[in-house]
């Protein structure tokens, strides 16, 4: 499997895969190996300027704003990246299935800083790797334990010019999967336990900035159903909760829970479809909740928890497929994401979807 790109774009990857499969004595090897290559150039260009105060009990819009002239930064950065992996996924028996996998990868970025005419390059590279390990019951059942290594560049650059380190992370996860003899639901549930470095924070003696710091850890549990109830009616629902702390920092944030992160998240979506004299007609409506996010380091304010209503409307003939989706059905107010620094946004409003799609057979 080959996929290419149009290089003279600012973003852009490659990837070539061979896929294989293997046979010896008791076990079944499925076999991939591959390597990609990718590039992102970025201008980085940022001004600052004074703008009105703005009253939130009693805010008054359309005031006049001065464009910013304070040119904090100006400059560019290549990123360049190069990885080679593998995996193995072994089948012993009908039961047993073991997975082996690991990646290389090297990093270069070359960052311009216009303004002080200097240019900073920078290498990386690193060694990650994955194994996990599962039994399949004759119930149904499947369980399972893993462990996930992560690398990833970071692209922009801190106040004093230097390119961001790529943040690395390590995640422990078990779980059980339940899937029905008929092959009409899915059920799972999993434990996880996630630490992850090198993440940016944004910098509280320059304002604009972020830097790299720390280190963050993750524990908490996913639960998810998809399931068919009876021919014309069909679920699904997910729910995650997470327990979040800021292990290492020089900052007010160790040991307090990082921003923007809820502590539950959970969803669900109904389906009917149709049958009889309006066969291709499907009705779908859904429930989205976010719970409360802190907005400071400190924990010491926080965006109330939201909820939001989706539907769509689907008609199908032959080929043909048109779709009808609104998300936010009822245009409620919320923010999506806020900070005690730098503002508050709110979330996005009432959208509407129309799509028109035919399958060539």
């Amino acid at each position: 499997e080959i996929r290419f790109c149009d290089w003279s774009s600012d973003v852009c990857s490659s990837d070539l895969q061979l896929h294989a499969i293997v046979e010896t004595g008791a076990a079944a090897h499925n076999l991939l190996v591959g390597v990609d290559v990718s590039r992102v150039d970025a201008d980085l260009k940022l001004y600052a300027g004074a703008a009105p105060s703005l009253d939130l009990l009693n805010p008054v819009y359309r005031q006049p704003i001065g464009e910013p002239s304070a040119l904090l930064i100006d400059g560019t950065q290549e990123n360049r990246q190069t990885g080679i992996y593998a995996q193995d996924k072994i089948n012993f028996t009908d039961r047993w299935i073991f997975t082996l996998g690991s990646r290389y990868d090297w990093v270069e970025s070359e960052t311009v800083d216009v303004t002080a005419q200097t240019t900073i390059g920078q290498r990386d590279e690193a060694f990650t790797g994955r194994a996990g390990l599962s039994y399949q019951f004759a119930n149904g059942f499947t369980s399972y334990l893993s462990y996930t290594q992560s690398f990833l560049p970071q692209g922009g650059r801190d106040f004093y010019g230097n390119p961001f380190e790529p943040s690395k992370g390590k995640q422990y996860e078990v779980g059980v999967k339940y899937q029905p003899a008929d092959g009409r639901g899915l059920f799972t549930a999993a434990v996880f336990d996630l630490t992850k470095t090198n993440i940016l924070t944004p910098d509280l003696e320059n304002e604009f900035f972020s830097y790299t710091s720390g280190e963050r850890q993750s524990r908490g549990l996913e639960l998810e159903a998809r399931t068919a109830l009876g021919e014309a009616w069909s679920l699904a629902a997910a729910y995650t909760y997470i327990d979040a702390e800021v292990t290492e920092s020089n900052d007010v944030d160790l040991g307090k829970r990082p921003i923007h992160l809820p502590e539950h998240t959970a969803s669900l979506w109904v389906d009917y479809t149709f049958s009889g004299p309006l066969q291709g007609l499907g009705l779908s409506s859904g429930v989205r909740f976010v719970g409360e996010r802190f907005d400071d380091w400190a924990n010491e304010f926080e965006s109330p928890s939201y909820t939001l209503f989706d539907a769509a409307v689907r008609y199908e003939r032959g080929a043909w497929r048109l779709q009808l989706n609104s998300a936010n059905v009822f245009d409620k107010r919320y923010f999506a994401a806020g900070s005690r620094t730098t503002g508050y946004y709110l979330g996005v409003e009432r959208t509407v979807t129309a799509t028109l799609k035919y399958r060539w057979r």
